[in-house]
């Protein structure tokens, strides 16, 4: 999610401008350290340990994968905005800072849907948020180290997950020795990568499922026939748009509260 920002001249002392054309104030800048300092040495929560290991990750990959460019990122565990999501990276934390990476609880716990079936072993559980914490620094690279503009018209069109994305995840992928991700989320802007795996869902659909030690049983994004079928159907019968907007609800709210809003206002005789 990229928020545009509306400070007027001479309002803040600017620091650090890494690349974006928008300069990180100083004491935004202190203040993450800071806030850096203390996840790592003296947060006392249930989330300690992980958090403090997730920003110490975090430090490691910045300067592995981003010539340590980045400044520190704030990470809590907390519900992204998206029902769908992992994870999400924010220039907005709530709270006046310019920048915030949340991952979401239940993968630690093992309930999240993808990970309910698996092993529930912790180094696996914690693998794939250190994956989750991996792909939202490509997104805070972008909105920190890549001009503003182009940034915005990527998160407009391509959910945040077009050219500069996948460049980035591609490189930092043969790093680690994964295939390659396409070159848009969406398969039909994607030419000749068309038929490589979407960048959205990277890296957890190019690394090795055995790397998670068995707690993520990867999800097959192939389409069944059958689904094709009766989504066209419905497509013939109501219209593209309509069916569209129901996709809209259901990700934007989540299926069963949409499922329970058609039934209360349109009971299901018995």
């Amino acid at each position: 999610m990229y928020e545009e920002e509306n400070i007027e001249e001479g309002q803040e002392e600017y620091g650090i401008d890494p690349g974006s054309g928008v300069p990180i104030p100083e004491r935004d800048i202190s203040l993450r350290e800071q806030i850096f300092e203390y996840a790592i040495t003296n947060a006392d929560s249930r989330y300690h340990e992980p958090v403090a290991h997730l920003y110490e990750h975090w430090e490691k990959k910045n300067n592995e994968f981003f010539d340590g460019l980045l400044l520190p990122a704030v990470i809590e565990f907390d519900e992204p905005g998206s029902t769908t999501s992992y994870g999400e990276c924010s220039t907005d934390s709530g709270f006046g800072i310019s920048n915030k990476i949340q991952i979401r609880p239940s993968i630690l716990d093992g309930t999240l849907q993808e990970l309910r079936g698996g092993s529930k072993d912790p180094e696996g559980l914690m693998r794939f948020a250190e994956h989750v914490l991996l792909h939202e620094t490509i997104h805070q690279w972008a909105f920190e180290c890549v001009p503003r503009e182009a940034v915005l018209a990527e998160s407009k069109n391509y959910n945040g997950h077009g050219p500069i994305f996948s460049t980035k995840a591609n490189e930092i992928g043969e790093k680690l020795g994964y295939p390659p991700v396409r070159s848009h989320n969406k398969k039909s802007h994607s030419g000749k990568t068309r038929d490589l795996p979407n960048p959205s869902q990277w890296p957890h659909n190019v690394c090795p499922p055995e790397y998670y030690l068995g707690a993520y049983i990867p999800t097959s994004w192939d389409i069944p026939e059958g689904l094709k079928k009766t989504v066209g159907a419905l497509i013939e019968e109501y219209g593209e748009d309509h069916i569209r907007f129901m996709v809209v609800l259901m990700k934007a709210h989540g299926y069963g509260k949409v499922g329970r809003a058609i039934e209360e206002l349109y009971p299901t005789e018995k």
